[in-house]
């Protein structure tokens, strides 16, 4: 009984279009960081915008896909609403992405720079150091660099 209660917490329900949505909200948020000097800020932003962006490209894969594949993963779409039992994290879905040709190398590259910069600022990994990770004005603009670059090669696969 307990598994089974287990299994109905961990399911997501998520609305595609509103992922789509999310993507551009957080990248206009990083772009105010930058011009307000808030750098931190600014990349969490970046981070959030590119795993918005993979799980939206990954989740509309799944349109594409056969009942027989969606039920083989417990997978259930209705509408636009997608039931899924797990969603990959962020450093398997920009492997998938290039394994699947979404992104090229350099895209691949661009989208493990964002993510390798927002582990550094993680929570878990700055409760075990003895001062905030320096980050600049510098650092944001080119992690929104790669996130143009990754966002430009997904459009295309679009």
């Amino acid at each position: 009984m307990f598994e089974s209660s287990l299994k109905q917490v961990m399911k997501k329900y998520i609305n595609w279009e509103l992922l789509l949505k999310l993507v551009h909200k957080y990248r206009d948020e990083a772009e105010k960081c930058l011009d307000s000097e808030i750098y931190l800020a600014g990349l969490v932003s970046v981070r959030a915008a590119l795993e918005s962006l993979l799980q939206s490209r990954f989740l509309l894969e799944l349109f594409e896909w056969s009942e027989e594949e969606l039920k083989k993963y417990n997978i259930v779409i209705s509408n636009n609403r997608i039931e899924i039992p797990s969603m990959p994290n962020l450093k398997t879905l920009i492997d998938e992405a290039y394994k699947s040709k979404l992104i090229s190398k350099t895209g691949f590259d661009a989208a493990h720079r964002i993510r390798k910069w927002g582990n550094k600022i993680h929570p878990e990994r700055i409760a075990n150091m003895t001062r905030l990770p320096k980050i600049g004005r510098r650092n944001l603009k080119a992690r929104l660099k790669d996130l143009d670059l990754v966002v430009k090669q997904m459009l295309r696969t679009i």
